[in-house]
């Protein structure tokens, strides 16, 4: 008996030993960054940005308790994607990057002040507590498929209206069907609400798997046919992250599941260019991709406010304006006109950085970070509690993916279509009283 007490009590002091360790070398990696910091100030060399910036993703790891995968770490993900690989393709191409890089390292240490912030304040109890109390609030059984059906024909529609555009060539097209069709492209993304839903009713078995797949495969196809590559790949992650929680799945089968999603963009991308004038080369895209958020921030920085006065929030009121009577602009558009940039197709995606900047200032980029690492710490929290719910996967996808499209081009249309799918939760309940 007092041997065991012992043992338990030599693993704990151990524990305790390890804990005391592993602090005190993120302690000190905390410090080195914080002393290179004092030392180098403005006279940043380029050079030093990608080291910093893996010392600050340890030290992210630190605070993000060593896990992997959550949303924290896929929000991160995201950003080293697009900050620590953009830059690095700049400087293997010989382009000089203009922008001052140390303002990245340091909004990405207040996006990890932002996650301790949360921690140390011990927000996930009053969480906890709300979750509770508005469990159920979404919860509909006929709902789902009557808005899967009102996007349906909404697309057909848009379709038939601007046959023209779209059977023409896709990239361009869509960009010239878009204008004065803000209502019709809202009802067309409530299938990013409905189909999420359906799934829960098949993972209760209130419908049938063939019927599931039947409407699933329908819905990427009328949303992809209108040029909607980001509005079929979300429905597609969502259900993906529904999955993993359903499923309770693994660390290898999860990474194939991302390796998924990853093919998918290209797919969608390679599917696009073959109804375009564009040509598709793999290489070309990858790179691209990992490239083309940095360079728009760049652009946005040097062009505001030197060309456009800061925008002080009205950015988050553009994508609403678009339901309004008449041909308005989405944010992305919107973007690509004011920094005059000519190429075919969408719009230029700000990034966060970029959409905070364009905003407020860089005041406006380090005040919102601290926000966002809180709200990142939220968010991660209530998918690994209520993960299967398919409103928390796609507020989840939606603020991952506002790394690059920022918050006008995700959260907004996201609360619209939450409001839509409260709506119907709500009138089915009242028809059903």
């Amino acid at each position: 008996m007092n041997n065991s007490i012992l043992i338990n009590y030599g693993s704990v002091d151990m524990k305790i030993k390890n804990r005391i360790l592993v602090d005190s070398i993120f302690l000190i990696l905390a410090s080195i960054m914080f002393l290179i910091f004092i030392q180098i100030g403005s006279t940043f060399d380029q050079k030093l940005y990608p080291g910093l910036l893996i010392l600050e993703m340890l030290l992210f790891i630190k605070v993000n308790d060593f896990k992997l995968i959550n949303i924290n770490s896929a929000f991160v993900g995201c950003l080293t994607i697009y900050f620590l690989f953009g830059p690095i393709v700049y400087m293997l191409e010989g382009r000089i990057v203009e922008t001052n890089l140390f303002i990245i390292n340091i909004a990405f240490i207040l996006y990890i002040f932002g996650i301790f912030f949360n921690k140390k304040l011990k927000f996930k109890k009053h969480l906890k507590t709300n979750i509770i109390k508005y469990n159920g609030v979404f919860d509909s059984k006929v709902g789902p498929f009557v808005l899967y059906f009102i996007s349906c024909f909404a697309s057909l529609y848009y379709i038939f209206i601007n046959r023209n555009f779209l059977f023409s060539n896709l990239e361009t097209g869509r960009v010239e069907a878009m204008s004065g069709n803000g209502i019709l492209l809202l009802l067309i993304k409530c299938f990013i609400v409905s189909v999420p839903m359906l799934y829960s009713e098949y993972k209760k078995n209130k419908i049938s798997k063939s019927i599931f797949w039947t409407l699933l495969i329908c819905s990427i196809f009328l949303t992809f046919s209108i040029g909607y590559k980001a509005s079929s790949l979300t429905i597609c992650i969502v259900i993906a992250l529904m999955y993993c929680r359903y499923e309770k799945l693994l660390l290898k089968k999860i990474i194939k599941i991302l390796f998924l999603c990853f093919l998918l963009i290209f797919f969608f991308d390679f599917i696009r260019a073959s109804f375009s004038d564009t040509k598709f080369n793999l290489l070309e895209k990858v790179i691209n991709n990992m490239s083309v958020g940095f360079y728009n921030y760049e652009r946005i920085v040097y062009w505001f406010p030197k060309n456009k006065e800061y925008q002080f929030g009205y950015t988050f009121l553009i994508n609403l304006k678009m339901l309004l009577p008449g041909p308005d602009l989405d944010f992305t558009l919107w973007l690509k006109e004011t920094l005059q940039m000519n190429f075919a197709g969408g719009g230029t995606v700000p990034t966060i950085f970029g959409e905070l900047y364009l905003n407020f200032s860089f005041i406006g980029v380090f005040l919102g970070m601290i926000i966002i690492g809180f709200l990142s710490e939220s968010i991660s929290y209530l998918y690994k509690r209520e993960g299967f719910k398919w409103y928390i996967c796609l507020i989840s996808w939606q603020f991952i993916h506002s790394v690059t499209g920022g918050f006008s081009n995700t959260i907004v249309d996201t609360l619209l279509l939450l409001g839509i799918g409260f709506f119907i939760s709500l009138l089915e309940k009242r028809t059903g009283d």
